[in-house]
């Protein structure tokens, strides 16, 4: 079974969109593409094994935003996590995984911009401050 690792932002307690060119920023490397097709970003790192999907949702390109994002198979890679702990920078950007649903904030994040019975359902928070706190804790 694979694990996956979801990606939510929101503000005043409804999701907020993050700008799709700032996500394809922050996971660009030499071997990142986009697949039309079925609408992710395939990011490749220097192990041709050591790669992540993105789902980035139907027509982020074109509308320019992304309500969420879906990482199929998170890695335990250096890159992987910095470029992670950047994207958990943006905004009020949450990060919770598929079979451990306690949410990441980064220490800076406004906790209040999620709605009370998401986090409830989720379970008690955790805070980031650095790359290594993001790694996947079951």
């Amino acid at each position: 079974m694979s694990i996956e690792a979801f990606v939510m932002n929101y503000r005043n307690g409804d999701v907020h969109p993050l700008p799709f060119e700032d996500i394809r920023a922050i996971f660009d490397t030499p071997g990142t593409t986009w697949n039309a097709d079925h609408n992710y970003l395939n990011v490749r790192f220097s192990d041709p094994d050591d790669y992540v999907d993105i789902f980035c949702g139907c027509d982020a390109p074109s509308i320019g935003s992304v309500k969420g994002l879906t990482i199929a198979r998170p890695i335990r890679h250096d890159d992987f996590l910095s470029r992670m702990f950047q994207l958990l920078q943006l905004d009020n950007v949450m990060i919770f995984y598929s079979d451990e649903t306690t949410p990441i904030f980064h220490r800076t994040s406004d906790r209040s911009a999620y709605p009370d019975d998401l986090l409830a359902e989720l379970g008690t928070p955790r805070y980031a401050e650095s790359p290594d706190d993001l790694l996947h804790q079951t």
